[in-house]
């Protein structure tokens, strides 16, 4: 898969979560949460939304919709508006 393809990829993803982040996480392969040991709390969360080919996660961390495919990755940026809406739903479900 080629980088341009990668990255068609991850603005799908990017897509749907815009659309309806609720039923992105509802799917999500897996989610993991962040914790800062310094500060306390969530630092963000990676959530696996696929696996095989490609590999893509939404990290809230970063901000980023992060792929890989072999050797390639690439990643987009997501809103903060977007992030914030992710980790509220987040943290509604996940203690």
């Amino acid at each position: 898969m080629s980088k341009e393809r990668l990255i068609e990829k991850l603005e799908v993803v990017y897509d749907e979560l815009s659309e309806n982040t609720q039923e992105v996480i509802e799917n999500a392969l897996e989610v993991l949460k962040i914790i800062n040991l310094t500060h306390g709390g969530t630092a963000g969360y990676i959530i696996t939304v696929a696996t095989g080919g490609p590999h893509i996660e939404i990290n809230t961390r970063d901000g980023l919709i992060q792929g890989w495919w072999g050797a390639d990755y690439a990643d987009i940026s997501i809103p903060w508006h977007l992030v914030e809406e992710i980790e509220n739903a987040l943290s509604e479900v996940i203690a």
